[in-house]
């Protein structure tokens, strides 16, 4: 990244990919969220990056690396997806200059970022800050955040999911998945009480 500090405002000039992020738990991964995704890319023209956020206080039932495989796979099975992340840890309120840094490391440019409602509010803040003159992470002038929700109140959810898991119900598991994440119906059921 090249930018250059001139009096209040920064000049800033993007080196790697083009992309924009759509941070979640997806715990697990579900049709919901790969829908969110979709729209996030189509709203920006640009690929995009699920950035899996594993909270400080509420750990994921399923181990990283499972998380991992499944990740990896939705990528490959979706071209609008440019990469896949799980991010190590939550940095406190103000976490978007900390995931827009996270991907530079990783080789990406964010561009901006796809949200739910229920986090459009403070994520607008944090765009509000990172793209002001007291930023310490410059971005793209056109840097901006978007509601892209994709929930149903009868579609898929993590909750959901994990009920069907816990019901020994994969006819519902499979009806809220991608089909490339039935084959870990099984593996994910060892982690579900």
């Amino acid at each position: 990244m090249n930018w250059v500090k001139t009096f209040e405002s920064f000049i800033y000039e993007a080196e790697g990919k083009r992309v924009v992020f759509f941070p979640g738990r997806f715990q697990p991964f579900h049709n919901g969220h790969l829908e969110a995704l979709r729209r996030t890319s189509q709203e920006f023209g640009l690929p995009v990056i699920p950035l899996q956020i594993l909270s400080k206080n509420e750990e994921s039932p399923f181990p990283d690396t499972l998380l991992k495989k499944m990740g990896a796979d939705v990528v490959k099975s979706n071209s609008f997806i440019a990469d896949y992340f799980i991010y190590p840890q939550s940095y406190g309120k103000t976490v978007i200059p900390w995931f827009v840094r996270y991907l530079r490391d990783q080789g990406y440019d964010p561009m901006g970022l796809g949200c739910g409602s229920d986090r459009l509010k403070d994520y607008n803040n944090q765009v509000a800050y990172i793209t002001g003159p007291k930023s310490d992470t410059p971005v793209d002038p056109g840097f901006t955040v978007k509601m892209v929700d994709a929930r149903d109140s009868d579609g898929a959810s993590g909750t959901r999911v994990r009920e069907a898991l816990r019901n020994d119900d994969e006819k519902s598991f499979q009806s809220m998945m991608p089909r490339e994440l039935w084959k870990y119906y099984d593996e994910l059921k060892k982690y579900i009480k």
